[in-house]
């Protein structure tokens, strides 16, 4: 698998992220390759072509659309009591959209879904959001994405049998 099929934008910059075994990467190991991504990513300013169809797909995507939508009014009903265990509940609950979403943006590609590669697909829509100005969008994937980054591995896990 290469970072840039998940991540179109990074096809035509000088870029390339390579590990022999991604599925191996611990936590601490993704953030790290996804802030030096964010940064280079973030230092090629203008949008590219790539980033241009990629946020079109993004708001023509009903299923996007739901998900944000969805977190947005379940988050709301929990102002003080907005803690992990409530957005992993909310995660969970969500998780099945996720996972259709996922096989949406990558059909016809063969990814296998695994952490590595929907951590990817999470810190996509929320790099597509920020760039192109989407805010509230942008918060949504953040938190969605903050909250699968605390899931255990078993669970992460468990996203194929979905």
């Amino acid at each position: 698998m290469k970072i840039c099929e998940v991540i179109p934008s990074l096809k035509l910059l000088n870029f390339n992220v390579e590990n022999v075994e991604p599925e191996r990467m611990t936590k601490d190991q993704l953030h790290i390759v996804f802030q030096i991504i964010g940064n280079v990513l973030e230092s090629n300013s203008p949008a590219t072509r790539e980033e241009k169809e990629e946020f079109e797909r993004y708001q023509n995507s009903y299923l996007r659309k739901r998900i944000v939508r969805c977190w947005q009014r379940k988050k709301i009903r929990f102002p003080f009591q907005y803690d992990a265990g409530t957005c992993r509940d909310i995660f969970e609950e969500i998780k099945p959209m996720l996972i259709r979403y996922f096989k949406e943006e990558y059909k016809g590609k063969e990814f296998r879904i695994n952490p590595l590669t929907f951590r990817a697909f999470l810190w996509n829509q929320e790099y597509l959001s920020k760039k192109f100005n989407q805010i509230p969008d942008c918060r949504c994937w953040g938190e969605i994405l903050k909250v699968a980054d605390q899931l255990k591995e078993k669970q992460m896990l468990n996203l194929q049998s979905d």
